[in-house]
């Protein structure tokens, strides 16, 4: 059982930023755990949406020493790195120019995480991530198991994967914390390939760790599959390597009484 060297590659630990950590101590909190839980490394993706929740690459930064500086002194041994989570919008363009790229990338890698609104995805998200990735980046599409689109026919993911974007689903999911359809559709992404990451997408210091899927991800797909999607993928992610996926296979989904039927039971 895959117990150590977890990698997180989505969490909200930087304080006083996002809807994520509040205070300094609830970071500190939440990497204690995650390190008592067997993860080695950690990726901070505070939220990029316009409007709401825009914090400037500086102050992340700052952030960011802060807590490296404090798990240190603790003896905390984790390693934390920089991303965003991206709310897919066409502002993203504007970073494509000037080299400022690394300012909403993954650890100044060629990945970056995005997320589509939960009520389905929009119009214009292919020629938005066909633009990202014209421009060098590589999308990392985030809990996609929420967004209602995906909970009716998982296999609209193909094409994206097809065109080299990658799908993260969150613990939380496969543990049943958003209710059973959005747990069923995270199952069906991972049993049939179209998920290429588990991260815990944590909030708080009450947030499921990557631990507590382990058992679940093994029955569901095996041991080897568990690691890729717990630490090889994302080691790949930061040592910005390439990732090959494996082709998803389709998911029949079901239509009319007998669908109704099952969101029912």
């Amino acid at each position: 059982m895959l117990l150590s060297n977890l990698i997180d590659i989505h969490s909200h630990i930087l304080p006083g930023v996002d809807d994520g950590a509040k205070e300094i101590e609830d970071s500190l909190r939440m990497i204690e755990s995650a390190y008592r839980n067997g993860v080695s490394v950690i990726i901070a993706t505070p939220h990029k949406l316009p409007g709401t929740y825009d914090a400037p690459v500086k102050e992340l930064r700052k952030k960011l020493k802060e807590i490296r500086d404090l798990i240190e002194e603790r003896g905390i041994g984790v390693q934390i790195l920089l991303g965003r989570e991206c709310y897919l919008s066409p502002d993203l363009l504007d970073y494509m120019e000037g080299n400022r790229k690394e300012e909403i990338s993954i650890n100044n890698t060629s990945y970056i995480l995005v997320e589509f609104p939960f009520q389905g995805i929009p119009r214009y998200a292919d020629d938005l991530l066909s633009k990202l990735q014209f421009n060098g980046l590589i999308p990392i599409i985030a809990h996609p198991e929420r967004c209602v689109e995906v909970t009716r026919d998982p296999n609209l993911l193909e094409e994206h994967i097809e065109k080299g974007r990658l799908f993260q689903i969150n613990v939380g999911s496969l543990l049943g914390r958003y209710g059973r359809r959005t747990k069923e559709t995270a199952e069906v992404l991972v049993t049939h390939r179209f998920a290429h990451f588990v991260a815990s997408d944590m909030h708080s210091p009450r947030s499921a760790m990557l631990s507590s899927v382990v058992e679940r991800l093994e029955n569901l797909v095996g041991e080897r599959e568990c690691q890729r999607l717990l630490h090889d993928n994302p080691l790949a992610v930061i040592g910005n390597m390439p990732i090959v996926p494996p082709s998803p296979i389709r998911y029949k989904v079901k239509r009319g009484l007998s669908r109704i039927f099952s969101f029912f039971r």
